[in-house]
């Protein structure tokens, strides 16, 4: 939503007037000043590249792998979209017209549109944009949008979405338009690559270049107009220009704060007011888009777009799932230390709400019975060791300086890879509300936790949580986080970094199968089953004949990403296997060297293991596979495999390799599954043969 530049005009009373006029900035300043990151926002790791508050409740945001998430609560939490008719296409724009009805658009020709609110999405009908990727959407209201992408297409609808007609006159050529903001049906500005700046004032039907861009060949990424008149456009090189006269003349802002950080976004909540986005940066303006300057956000993530609904409530949203919201006080004013009744977050140790900080809680978190201190910053513990199939209780002790009963939120995060909440396997939510009333929400995506539980009590002025889970999957060391909110929106954060490492079997069924997300080193472990076995999940035979080596059953390889590992914590995975092989490896050989009969004990909670020279030579026979496939003609490639069957010739590839068939056969079986499914085309297995043999 957009709001018109008030103009009030006194005839009297001068020097009040002038006290007003400067008093409403620094209000404004205030509010932009601080970004809190959302509670929950059900998009892991997956960057996101747009957003779309349309008041200071409701809003939209968009990414990659077709990602739609929506909020009702100012952008503390976030929920899945149920429909999305987007498959996994990437999506970069979105632009809500009301809280019920909005578009958003991304790659390939991609526009859907919604009319609940975020929650399902339905395919236009008609869109006149072919295949183009789009990248910038604006609704003005439930009917009436304009949409831009590459190859210079603008198109317009005027039913919400479902049909699209093309610009009669773009004045753009094939230009790739990067984003359009619609101030009402009629007047816009559309932004894009090398300078290009262009408006229109008939609803996007005919569009005008600008007069006087002040950007050179710049590519521009963002833009956005508050009326009819004013607005403001940034882009690569820390490029900030504003208008007033609808988009035909720009002004290069005086001081911007970025340097030569490429912007992606902007959102002008009025002709004064509004904030940019880009790099790691978020910078406000109150003066039209003249002068910038830098917010106190401290983020490592590339933030790639932005929506203020007014002054003072907006949404950031950027890489790896980062997405930030303002906060704005009670009283709608920036607190001093003077004033300042509760200006610290509930916390499980130190409190900030003194001249120096002191320790107000001793023990503030017990894991398994092992208590230990919490400091204000993130801290290595030791790794507290537990297993698959065992129940953990974790206990909070939390102190609020006000009273217990105004903490609103405490939040567990599970199964980290590094200090980032966004990056969790999963998340048990505990909220207290006004009245007293507590609700526990678990988000657990994968599945791989049950009994999760969070109990609370309150005992001489500290409030005891009690959190209770079940981990169904061996999950490496991992870090582990609280979040903490009071009534006031004061937020704290502790990682316990390490601290947390799951042994034992996996509970729960796996495919066995590797995909191209996973680290391609199981490649080759694939091709290494337990044939012996009868079931992925049967235990190993309590009694070996000597020399029989131990085995990694597939459920152990399996696809980590059906968990929700990380590259990172894949990784870790891999490492824990090849730790425990070495170890039984070990073993064995000691044994051996003894000359004792070999008893192999069994390790019911720990990694299935293998004997490691077995290992190698699968690994020398799978190399020389590679080798011989990568020394022949590639291109021969594309005649071994017929794309209509999804089979591919292993006697074409024996010949082509020099291999015999037999020991060909194994590998083109998984081959053969992993095209059908589309994991994986023929160029895409160059490249990850490439790689294995590289590394």
């Amino acid at each position: 939503m957009k709001l018109g530049k008030n103009r009030i005009h006194f005839l009297i009373m001068l020097f009040a007037v002038l006290s007003l006029l400067v008093h409403v900035p620094s209000d404004a300043y205030a509010a932009v000043d601080t970004w809190t990151d959302a509670t929950t926002t059900d998009v892991g790791g997956i960057h996101m590249y747009g957003v779309s508050m349309v008041d200071a409740n409701n809003g939209v945001a968009v990414g990659k792998s077709g990602q739609i998430v929506y909020t009702t609560n100012g952008g503390v939490d976030w929920t899945d979209a149920t429909t999305t008719n987007v498959g996994t296409t990437t999506m970069w724009g979105v632009s809500m017209g009301d809280a019920s009805n909005g578009v958003a658009v991304g790659a390939t020709g991609t526009i859907v549109y919604t009319s609940d609110g975020g929650d399902t999405w339905t395919a236009a009908t008609t869109t006149n944009v072919g295949t183009n990727n789009m990248y910038g959407v604006s609704m003005v209201d439930a009917n009436n949008g304009v949409a831009v992408g590459k190859s210079g297409q603008i198109v317009y609808t005027s039913d919400g979405g479902d049909t699209w007609t093309a610009a009669t006159t773009t004045n753009v050529g094939g230009t790739q338009m990067n984003d359009v903001s619609m101030s009402d049906a009629s007047n816009g500005v559309a932004v894009g690559r090398s300078g290009q700046i262009v408006y229109t004032s008939d609803g996007g039907d005919t569009w005008t270049a600008a007069t006087t861009t002040n950007v050179a060949g710049t590519h521009m990424e963002g833009i956005s107009m508050s009326d009819a008149s004013n607005g403001v456009a940034v882009g690569h090189s820390g490029q900030i220009v504003y208008t007033s006269d609808g988009g035909d003349t720009w002004t290069a802002a005086t001081t911007t704060n970025v340097g030569t950080t490429n912007m992606r976004g902007v959102s002008m909540s009025d002709a004064s007011n509004g904030v940019a986005v880009g790099g790691t940066q978020i910078v406000y303006t109150s003066d039209g888009g003249d002068t910038w300057t830098t917010s106190n956000l401290i983020t490592i993530r590339t933030m790639h777009g932005v929506s203020m609904s007014d002054a003072s409530n907006g949404v950031a949203v950027g890489s790896n799932g980062k997405i930030v919201f303002t906060v704005t006080t009670s009283s709608g004013e920036k607190k001093s230390d003077s004033e300042c009744h509760d200006c610290t977050a509930p916390s499980l140790g130190i409190s900030k709400n003194h001249k120096d900080p002191v320790r107000v809680i001793d023990d503030g978190i017990t894991f398994n019975e092992e208590s230990f201190d919490v400091r204000e910053f993130a801290k290595i513990y030791d790794t507290i060791h537990t297993e698959t199939g065992v129940t953990n209780t974790i206990q909070l002790k939390i102190y609020e300086d006000s009273k217990p009963e105004n903490v609103r939120k405490a939040i567990l995060f599970l199964g980290l890879d590094s200090s980032d909440i966004h990056r969790n396997l999963a998340c048990i939510i505990w909220e207290n509300n006004s009245y007293g009333e507590k609700t526990i929400t678990i988000v657990d995506k994968f599945d791989l936790f049950e009994d999760e539980s969070a109990k609370s009590k309150i005992v001489d002025d500290i409030l005891f949580l009690n959190y209770t889970f079940t981990s169904k999957i061996p999950i490496p060391t991992s870090t582990m986080a609280v979040e903490l909110r009071d009534n006031y929106y004061n937020f704290g954060l502790n990682y316990f970094e390490n601290v947390i490492k799951v042994s034992g079997n996996p509970l729960i069924t796996s495919t066995g199968t590797v995909s191209k997300n996973n680290s391609v080193q199981t490649l080759i472990v694939d091709t290494f089953q337990n044939e012996s076995s009868g079931s992925q999940n049967d235990m190993m035979s309590p009694e070996f004949e000597y020399g029989s080596p131990f085995e990694i059953p597939s459920i152990m390889i399996a696809d980590t990403s059906q968990w929700g590992f990380s590259d990172i914590m894949t990784q870790r995975y891999l490492a824990d296997i090849e730790e425990t092989i070495q170890q039984n490896d070990s073993k064995i050989q000691a044994m051996r060297n003894a000359n004792t009969p070999i008893e192999i004990p069994i390790f019911e909670h720990e990694l299935p293991r293998i004997e490691e020279n077995l290992l190698q030579i699968e690994q020398q026979k799978a190399q020389l596979v590679v080798n011989k496939m990568l020394r022949g003609d590639i291109q021969n490639w594309n005649k071994i495999y017929d794309p209509e069957t999804f089979e591919i010739d292993a006697k074409q590839l024996s010949a082509l390799t020099g291999m015999s068939y037999d020991s060909l056969q194994p590998w083109m079986s998984n081959l053969e599954t992993w095209v059908a499914e589309g994991t994986i085309d023929s160029s895409e297995l160059v490249i990850a043969l490439e790689y294995l043999t590289n590394n």
